[in-house]
């Protein structure tokens, strides 16, 4: 992008499982770069692309790699506790329960829960 105007853009291939989305982005690496984080909507798996520009140079899962109630997503990442590190947060679209998972690279160090 340059302002609202499209310079330039990359297709990447189709998902085989339609169920994966790209939830987040985020640097879990720490390389300077956006990475890619996707949820599978049906198994609450969690993954991340790690990305080189607009090439995907890795993949990995998130550790735990798994909610067990597939009602909580992930919403979006940010610093949250201040270790330049992204974190994610969650939402449990059945309770609106919020969490947020403070994150060293791809594996959640701590949690914490709010209450609506």
């Amino acid at each position: 992008m340059n302002g609202a105007s499209v310079t330039s853009g990359v297709v990447f291939g189709r998902e085989t499982d339609l169920n994966w989305k790209i939830v987040a982005t985020g640097d879990f690496n720490s390389d300077g770069m956006a990475d890619l984080v996707w949820q599978h909507r049906t198994t609450g798996q969690m993954g991340v692309w790690f990305m080189n520009g607009a090439a995907p140079k890795s993949t990995t899962l998130f550790t735990p790699f798994q909610v067990t109630d597939t009602n909580w997503k992930i919403v979006c990442t940010g610093d949250f506790n201040g270790d330049n590190k992204p974190d994610m947060v969650w939402q449990n679209q059945a309770t609106g329960n919020i969490g947020v998972w403070f994150m060293n690279g791809a594996v959640a160090v701590s949690t914490t829960l709010f209450s609506p």
